[in-house]
């Protein structure tokens, strides 16, 4: 059997955002989202988890804010080496490592947990934004992050069948298979597969060719668990003066409502899941 969890990030980022979200867990079109609670939508965002009961929302770990104008910082303000000389934190997953101290890298990333706990919406499951704590651009807080996981009984998005680029030092390869394997030990859940698109949109694509290269990507799904993961939002003048590519954001909203799109996923026997709900372990040895 093929299980997809069809995950929505950047939930909380802005208007546009949080109403494409809420709209398409009301349309089934999505199983989760993951929110990014440094942001300055975040409230709006918890507030409309609350009144729509068919929302499952987990923790998009986020310590970078990537826009020109449009920034946030830490949670845990005491965190100083996450922030730039304006207070916000860096824009990139390579500058925030190349100057965050770990440890303070992990006390934000427990406050952004409790901040969700103490508004009465803790995380459903948790991911990372620009994949800061993978440790691609500098240090890991992978390890850490999955022993979090496990004691909250989370399951954490990565590959597991993590393919590396043949550039890929041995040293990250090492790490990351034993990150896997202690996941698995743990009993945390990580996805088979993960599907997205590139960000920026090319000088030949229409919306056609965009939604049919989501279709295609369902044809590459593996048996078990994978996760799609899009950033939608509906078009607006604020996404616009955020977002350079805001175009390709509102047509992934577009795409997950778009009944071409969704008689793909029924055609191809494909399950959609939530991370709460995937069959990531057997009967015999499923989390308990």
């Amino acid at each position: 059997m093929k299980y997809l969890i069809i995950n929505a990030d950047d939930y909380g980022l802005c208007k546009a955002s949080n109403e494409a979200v809420d709209q398409l867990f009301k349309e089934g079109a999505i199983t989760t989202a993951t929110l990014m609670v440094p942001c300055p939508y975040a409230e709006d965002a918890v507030r409309r988890a609350k009144e729509n009961p068919k929302m499952c929302i987990g923790l998009h770990i986020t310590t970078t804010a990537e826009y020109d104008t449009y920034r946030w910082g830490p949670i845990d303000q005491s965190c100083k080496s996450l922030t730039d000389s304006d207070g916000y934190f860096y824009r990139t997953a390579a500058d925030n490592l190349a100057h965050a101290e770990k440890e303070e890298m992990l006390r934000e990333i427990k406050a952004q947990f409790q901040w969700m706990e103490k508004r009465g919406l803790p995380p459903e499951h948790v991911d990372s934004h620009m994949a800061t704590v993978y440790g691609l651009h500098g240090f890991s807080c992978m390890s850490e992050v999955i022993q979090l996981c496990a004691k909250k009984k989370l399951h954490f998005r990565f590959p597991h069948m993590c393919n590396f680029p043949k550039e890929a030092p041995e040293s990250l390869k090492k790490r990351v298979e034993k990150d896997i394997q202690n996941a698995d030990a743990l009993r945390v859940g990580l996805p088979n597969a993960l599907f997205t698109n590139d960000y920026d949109i090319k000088p030949e694509e229409t919306y056609e060719s965009f939604r049919d290269n989501y279709i295609k990507m369902l044809d590459d799904l593996p048996e078990g668990v994978s996760e799609l993961f899009m950033h939608p939002c509906i078009e607006t003048d604020q996404l616009k003066s955020i977002n350079s590519q805001w175009k390709k954001r509102v047509w992934e909203y577009q795409t997950l409502l778009d009944p071409v799109f969704q008689s793909a996923i029924k055609h191809r026997d494909i399950r959609l899941t939530s991370y709460h709900e995937a069959p990531f372990f057997t009967k015999t040895d499923k989390k308990e």
